[in-house]
């Protein structure tokens, strides 16, 4: 698993603080309580390891997870480390799927509105206690480590309303003959989280914070802002995530209660009943 644009979410020039990072594993990490089995490996040399977690600090909303790879003659070699949002938003989602990769990473794809689903990192996926059915309700904690987050710049919208309403009765271009208009679309007050393209776990996010909170990790102070995002459907909540910005990311930015942001996010989505 590579997670080096993750590390660049928090420090722009990581490299020596993250070999800090990983020096205070092997003397102050705690053991995660579960292990699983998983085929490690590459070019059709893969065989089956036990996986564990190693996790730090021992408390705090924000963590860091190290994979091990334990072969059957004990040596151990490290699949991977990350950020690990340990408090989000709490959230009730539908389960979907779930896709891996072959070094251990899963995303899980969950059901949030009508007709809406998302893909989430979860990083405690393989250390799941039970099967996961697909239809059932969970209670799930959402957050994202910002690449950016900055007060919204772009408030108006301008849209052609001939290609508009080409694009609403399924036209084709030169449909209409009337002349068309420009409509400009407000919008102050909106909040979206959209997918990037090509990403199972990036998201544009813009909403208006609601809470905001601040940590230090490892000499790094953090703004932990909180944020809603309506979803569709009569009987769907908002979508509550925890942003997690670095003071790098903001730069002089001071987010503060009722502000309008907009950022980018590396979205992560653990089931509660999996934390402890």
């Amino acid at each position: 698993m590579e997670h080096g644009y993750h590390w660049g979410a928090i420090l722009p020039d990581f490299d020596q603080w993250l070999r800090g990072l990983v020096h205070r594993f092997t003397a102050e990490a705690e053991p995660w309580p579960m292990a699983t089995r998983f085929k490690h490996g590459e070019n059709g040399a893969s065989h089956e390891a036990t996986l564990m977690g190693l996790y730090y600090p021992d408390e705090g909303p924000l963590r860091f997870l190290m994979l091990i790879a334990v072969d059957e003659d004990e040596s151990r070699q490290m699949v991977a480390i990350y950020p690990f949002l340990y408090s989000g938003g709490q959230n009730t989602a539908i389960f979907e799927a779930v896709e891996a990769d072959d070094d251990g990473a899963f995303w899980e794809r969950i059901q949030v509105g009508e007709g809406r689903a998302i893909t989430a990192f979860n990083p405690l996926y393989a250390f799941r206690e039970m099967e996961l059915e697909a239809g059932e309700y969970y209670g799930y904690s959402m957050a994202g480590l910002a690449y950016s987050l900055r007060p919204a710049q772009r408030h108006v919208i301008e849209v052609d309303e001939q290609t508009l309403n080409a694009v609403a009765h399924d036209e084709q271009d030169g449909g209409m003959e009337e002349a068309a208009r420009t409509l400009k679309i407000p919008l102050k007050g909106s909040h979206f989280l959209i997918r990037a393209e090509e990403s199972l776990d990036d998201y544009g996010l813009r909403g208006v914070v609601e809470e905001v909170d601040w940590v230090e990790v490892e000499g790094i102070r953090f703004a932990v802002v909180q944020l809603r995002v309506p979803m569709q459907g009569e009987h769907w909540p908002p979508l509550t995530i925890k942003v997690y910005a670095s003071e790098y990311v903001l730069k002089d930015y001071m987010p503060a209660v009722h502000d309008e942001v907009e950022g980018l996010v590396w979205l992560q989505a653990i089931r509660e009943a999996a934390l402890v």
